[in-house]
């Protein structure tokens, strides 16, 4: 079977105006396409995952110090004596935790 020249670039030419309406659907010509779209959901998720390991290691700073106090201050404050001025701070520490 043989093919006319018309006939084998008309189908060329259909192709490749499929093709240019798939290429500007992925990255958009006057309008943001697919890919632009996604890069800004990527970029914007990467933005809210650093802000939440900053968030993170600010807890988890805040619970250490409160834990290392509460331990530091274990010999005061177990031993009962109300009238050190360790023994408060320490016992609401305590008490946050528990």
């Amino acid at each position: 079977m043989r093919i006319t020249d018309s006939d084998f670039q008309g189908e060329v030419l259909e192709k490749l105006g499929r093709l240019e309406a798939r290429m500007e659907m992925l990255i958009g010509s006057d309008q943001p396409g697919r890919m632009r779209l996604a890069e800004d959901r990527i970029t914007q998720l990467e933005e809210s995952d650093i802000r939440r390991s900053v968030y993170d290691r600010i807890v988890n700073a805040a619970i250490t110090v409160a834990i290392s106090a509460a331990i530091a201050m274990h010999d005061r404050w177990a031993s009962g004596n109300r009238n050190d001025p360790y023994y408060y701070p320490v016992v609401f520490c305590v008490s946050i935790l528990s």
